[in-house]
Formats: C-alpha cells, sequence, structure tokens
C-alpha cells in the first residue's frame, strides 16, 4: 500500500507549462545585455540568449519529426503503461499513415480543424500525428471538460472531426448534441480511440483506420511553416475566456530546436526513456513529452492518469532516464517512502514545471536522491511553444526559471512607466521576442493585440526580476488568471456564472495559495438584500457548471462591497490581502 501523501498526489496531481534552469557564466549580463545608453534615454535594456542562435528547418512538423527517426523504425517508440502494449517506430509510422489516408477520404486536409479529446495513450499519439500528416489543425480538448466548454472549443475552432476516448464519449456526444441542436459547428464525424463491445452505427473507430491502404494520403508539400498551423490549445492567456493559440509548425519546430540545443541539454544518441504522465492535450506533455521525445528518438510510456503505485511499478520496470514532472509529482517522489532512491539509478534529468519548486521542496530532492541527476527548472506558456527560459547546464539555481532559449531575447518593463530595467534595478513585465510566439489568438485581434505589441513582444502578464548573473525569476503576476495544478482558470468566467445566480448582487473571484494545487479559486460575494443563499448553494452551482479544477475549493465568502477602483476595475489584490489575512488568523 502506497501512503496516504502519495494517495493525495494522485488526486491532485495535474500537468505543467512551466520548466525551469540557469546560466554559466557570471560575464553573462556584462555580454548579453544591452544597457540603456546615456545619450539614447529611449534605448532599452534588452537580455538575449547566451546561447549561439539554432537553425529553424522550413518544413513541415511531421517531416521534422519523421526526418529524426527514419534511422530507427526497430525502436520502441510508445508503451502503454497499463497494459505495456509497445509499438515501434517502423509500425508506429505505418498507422499514421493510414490513418492520414483514412482522414483524408473524410474530407480532412490542410487547414482543417480535427479535435483530440484523450488521456495519454498510444491511440492519441497515432491520431495526433496522422492529423498533422494530412496537414491539417489538431485542437487538443482538456479531458476535464464540461460538455458546454467542449462544445464553445469545438464551435470556435470549426472542428470538423473529432477523436475521442471512450472514457469521454459521453461528455463528447453530449457536446456535439449541443451544437447539433443549437444548428452550430461544423462538425461531421467522430472517430472513437478503441473498439467498443457493440459498435455504435455512424461512430467509426480507429483500429478500423489502421487497415487503410494508405493510397489517399495527401502531400504536405504545400504546407508554409512559418503561417499553417499545426496546432491550436485553447489558453486563457493572460485574461479572459480561453482563446484558441495560434502555433505554426515554424513556432514548434522553433522551441523544439531551442529546447535540445547542445547547450541547453545533452540528446542521448542510443534514445532515453521517458514517462508520458503529463497530459499530452496541454502544452508541457504536447511539447516536451511528445514532440521533443520523438525529435530525440525516445522511447515513451504513457499513462492515462498519474497512479501513484503503477508509477512507482514502472520507475523500477521502465528505468526512465528522463522525467518531466510538476510540483505534487516531485513532492510524491521527494516525501513518499516507496519511492527508494535505486528506483531513479537510471535517471540523468528530472524537469520540473507548471509552478515554481521552492528552496525546501529542492532541499528535500537534494537531501533524498543526493546528486543522482541533473535538475531542471524553465519557464513558459501556451503562447511560447511554450518554453522561453530554460537553465544552463552549470546547475539549478532555487526559485530560478533560467536564462532565454536560443533565438530569443527578453525585457523587464517596469510596470508604470513602462521603461525597460537592467538586471538589479527591479521588477517588472517580463516581455518576451522570438520564432516561438504563437501567430495569434484565433479569431481575436483584439486579445492578438493586446497581447503581442506592434514591435512583436509578447506580454506575458508576469512580473519577474533579473539577477546580476543572469538568472531570471518569476515573482508575481499582473494577469488575473488563477492555476490550479497548472490548469488555468479565468476569474471573469467563473464571475460571470455566479452573476446569474439568483441572490448575487455582485461577485469577485480570486486564487487563493495551496501547496499541493498551487492555487484554489474563492468567491467572494455580495448578496441581494433579504436573499438566503447559502455558501453551499453556490458551490454546488458552479461544480455542477464547470471542470473540476474550476470549482470554487477555495471556498464563498460573503461581503459587504467587491473592492474597486474609480473605474470599477475590481482591486483583487485587495482580496488576495484579505484571503493572507484570513489564512493567518486561523493558523
Amino acid at each position: 500500500m502506497l501512503s496516504k501523501f502519495a494517495r493525495e498526489i494522485a488526486r491532485s496531481c495535474g500537468p505543467a507549462v512551466r520548466i525551469t534552469q540557469r546560466v554559466e557564466s557570471k560575464l553573462w549580463v556584462r555580454k548579453y545585455c544591452i544597457p540603456a545608453s546615456a545619450s539614447k534615454a529611449n534605448e532599452e535594456v534588452v537580455f538575449r540568449s547566451p546561447y549561439t542562435d539554432v537553425d529553424i528547418p522550413n518544413v513541415s512538423l511531421i517531416k521534422y519529426l519523421r526526418d529524426k527517426t527514419k534511422l530507427h523504425d526497430d525502436r520502441i517508440a510508445l508503451v502503454c503503461g497499463e497494459n505495456g502494449e509497445e509499438l515501434r517506430y517502423g509500425e508506429m509510422w505505418r498507422r499514421v499513415d493510414n490513418v492520414a489516408s483514412a482522414l483524408a477520404r473524410l474530407g480532412v486536409q490542410r487547414n482543417t480543424t480535427v479535435a483530440l479529446v484523450a488521456p495519454n495513450c498510444p491511440e492519441l499519439v497515432v491520431s495526433f500525428f496522422a492529423t498533422i500528416s494530412t496537414g491539417a489543425v489538431a485542437t487538443t480538448v482538456n479531458c476535464l471538460a464540461t460538455p458546454a466548454e467542449m462544445a464553445r472549443q469545438l464551435e470556435n475552432s470549426d472542428t470538423a472531426v473529432v477523436v475521442f476516448h471512450p472514457a469521454m464519449a459521453g461528455v463528447v456526444q453530449q457536446a456535439v448534441g449541443r451544437l447539433q441542436q443549437q444548428k452550430q459547428g461544423s462538425v461531421r464525424a467522430l472517430i472513437c480511440t478503441h473498439a467498443l463491445p457493440e459498435k455504435q452505427p455512424g461512430l467509426l473507430y480507429l483500429p478500423d483506420l489502421y487497415g487503410d491502404d494508405g493510397s489517399a494520403l495527401p502531400s504536405t508539400a504545400s504546407i508554409i511553416p512559418s503561417e499553417d498551423l499545426v496546432v491550436l490549445p485553447y489558453s486563457s492567456g493572460t485574461t479572459g475566456l480561453p482563446k484558441g493559440v495560434m502555433l505554426t509548425h515554424s513556432n514548434i519546430i522553433a522551441n523544439l530546436q531551442q529546447l535540445t540545443h547542445h547547450e541547453v541539454m545533452d540528446v542521448n544518441p542510443d534514445g532515453d526513456v521517458l514517462f508520458g504522465v503529463l497530459p499530452m492535450f496541454h502544452i508541457y506533455g504536447m511539447v516536451a513529452c511528445l514532440f521533443m521525445s520523438v525529435s530525440m528518438s525516445c522511447k515513451v510510456v504513457t499513462f492515462t492518469k498519474f497512479d501513484p503505485q503503477l508509477y512507482v511499478q514502472s520507475l523500477v520496470k521502465y528505468q526512465p532516464t528522463i522525467l518531466h514532472t510538476v510540483p505534487p509529482i516531485l513532492g510524491f517522489l521527494a516525501q513518499t517512502p516507496e519511492v527508494r532512491p535505486e528506483f531513479l539509478q537510471t535517471v540523468r534529468l528530472l524537469v520540473c514545471g507548471a509552478a515554481p519548486v521552492g528552496e525546501a521542496l529542492a532541499r528535500c530532492i537534494t537531501h533524498k536522491f543526493g546528486s543522482l541527476f541533473k535538475f531542471q527548472e524553465g519557464y513558459g506558456m501556451t503562447e511560447m511553444s511554450p518554453v522561453s527560459h530554460v537553465s544552463a547546464k552549470a546547475g539549478y539555481v532555487p526559485g530560478s526559471c533560467g536564462v532565454p532559449v536560443p533565438n530569443t531575447a527578453a525585457k523587464i518593463v517596469h510596470v508604470k512607466t513602462g521603461v525597460a530595467l537592467a538586471a538589479g534595478e527591479g521588477e517588472g513585465e517580463l516581455l518576451i521576442k522570438g520564432p516561438q510566439v504563437m501567430k495569434g489568438y484565433l479569431k481575436n485581434e483584439v486579445a492578438t493585440a493586446e497581447t503581442i505589441d506592434s514591435d512583436g513582444w509578447l506580454h506575458t502578464g508576469d512580473v519577474a526580476k533579473v539577477d546580476s548573473d543572469g538568472n531570471f525569476y518569476i515573482v508575481d503576476r499582473l494577469k488575473e488568471l488563477i492555476k490550479v495544478k497548472g490548469f488555468q482558470v479565468a476569474p471573469a468566467e467563473l464571475e460571470d456564472l455566479l452573476r446569474g445566480f439568483v441572490g448575487v448582487a455582485d461577485v469577485a473571484v480570486v486564487g487563493v495559495p495551496d501547496d499541493k494545487l498551487g492555487e484554489r479559486p474563492r468567491a467572494y460575494v455580495v448578496k441581494h438584500p433579504n436573499n438566503s443563499v447559502t455558501e453551499a448553494a453556490l458551490e454546488q452551482f458552479v461544480a455542477s457548471k464547470v471542470s473540476v479544477h474550476k470549482r470554487l475549493t477555495g471556498g464563498v465568502v460573503f461581503v459587504d462591497a467587491i473592492p474597486k477602483n474609480s473605474t470599477g476595475k475590481i482591486m483583487r489584490k485587495e482580496l488576495r490581502e484579505m484571503a493572507a489575512k484570513e489564512a493567518s488568523a486561523a493558523a
């Protein structure tokens, strides 16, 4: 039996989007920081990557990945962690070709959108690569999405075909049914990743598509890598409701080239073994755990969810060499007695993302595992494909998200004055420029313009600083998003929902800190006079309408008024300070 802590991690663990790391030389700032000039008051301080630039091949993503694996047909590509079934690269690509041909017969082609709704499994990977082999765009859907949330994404992305896992059948059919009832959307085919005991009329099955002869496989020669989209994940960005993040072939390839730069990481020519436990519908699991592993011809052991007992058994059985984690998994490794140091003897690199690790947890890892492996942390977001900062080989600096990856520039702008700050001059918003920055938000020019300025700088909404050694630190967030287990929760979405509840006069939602989840959403509510609405009623109402990670697990607090400034904007900082005082008083 695993410990109670392990069982808690199984419930609370979620995906991630940050990863973290450091700089090799203290001369980096002097060499790569362009200082403000006394004679040119408007000249900005820009921090450039300390690494040499990488080339970005002008090819489609699928060609890029296939070229990387062309000599390794006999290597194991995928292993299902639940049943142990293996798929070698040669067979994987044959299945991809056959499914791509079958999709083409359904009218899937360049610029068509295919939605993928499945937990991590070999079938998801085959479907993913088959989709982009046709030149189509893959939009990945959160497996925790409600029918309403899924329907919104399917409609907004103009999805034509939905590929789904049997576990997601109910929510997919409800979402598609909503669209059909409202006469919206363009879904014309549903494909289940696994054969079902009883076939349903009108439903296609992935195993049947493996039998296609591949003759309809289209050429991707017409793809324009820098313009054509390849994936369309959804993110709330710096604020607001989820938006389609338009990532091109070149965006993804650029980030893969940046992350596998010889000065950033050592690529094992014999192939590494990775655990694909971070959800591949999420940008971190998608790029770092799937695309990057295939680009290095690695073996990936997929898990549909984080199961502590299976995870420990798999450490012994598969002997991974690279582990991608999030803070809850890292805490599990550090604090669970069942995870013995010898189980990680083969690990050469452990990467953590989604939130800063913190010095205490880093010390726990070092105390338990010593110098068994290199530990890394970093920074990124969906809009950057996803990584902009990663540490160098020199070592880990607790709390730092490293330095800009190759071909990338960063600057820190004072929040009030807009002046770019040099190292040690204080905190400001982090801005990023590089080939991995998204093309924009789908059908949302206003949000795109608010995020990427006229000079091409992406405004992250995060407050950062740089130390004298050139290490970047994320210290706060300008954006109002709440991060629950690495998932983004938009306060505006929950506030809009709560305002529709009878008895709610006004509301504001903020995130309150939580050791396991990162943050928990909490609603501060003003009731209409003489109304008997209760905290429990509001919590249950929200829980019935949204995904699990969006529920009001931080509670509901009734207040006389929501603090706002003169323009009516909610002063969330005051609410967070109120929450901190409440937590302190309760301690």
